[in-house]
C-alpha cells in the first residue's frame, strides 16, 4: 500500500513538474488596452515591420490586425527580422536557453571517469 501511495505522489510531482516547464516561457506579454489599440501594422520611421499576429497559446491561428483570443490574451506580433532564415539552422531564442539552464564550457580533451551504457545494436 505504501509503495503504491509513493508511486502516486511521484506521478504527480512528474505531471506537475512536465506542465510547469512546457508553461514556462509561452505566456503572453501583458499590455494595456490603449497600447494595444496603439499598436499599428504599418511602421514608422525605425520601427519594425509586423508582418502578422500569432495566438499567444501556440495554436496555428494568424490574424493580420492586432485582437484577443478567446480567453482574452492579446496576439503576439511577429516581425519581419524574427523570420528564421532558410539555411536550416535551428536556432534558440536566448529567453529559452536561459529558462532550460543551458551552461557552456571550453572544449577540453579528457577521460570519461564514470562508466557510459546505451542501448542498441
Amino acid at each position: 500500500m505504501t509503495a503504491i501511495a509513493v508511486g502516486v505522489a511521484i506521478a504527480i510531482g512528474a505531471g506537475y513538474g512536465i506542465a510547469h516547464l512546457q508553461n514556462t516561457g509561452n505566456a503572453a506579454p501583458m499590455i494595456s488596452e490603449s497600447q494595444a489599440q496603439s499598436v499599428s501594422a504599418v511602421p514608422a520611421d525605425g520601427e519594425r515591420k509586423i508582418l502578422y499576429y500569432r495566438n499567444p497559446m501556440g495554436l496555428p491561428d494568424t490574424s493580420p490586425v492586432p485582437k484577443k483570443d478567446s480567453m482574452g490574451m492579446d496576439y503576439i506580433p511577429v516581425y519581419a527580422d524574427d523570420q528564421p532564415d532558410d539555411s536550416g539552422a535551428v536556432v534558440v531564442s536566448p529567453a529559452r536557453i536561459q529558462t532550460l539552464g543551458v551552461k557552456t564550457a571550453e572544449v577540453e580533451l579528457r577521460t570519461v571517469d564514470a562508466a557510459v551504457r546505451a542501448s542498441g545494436r
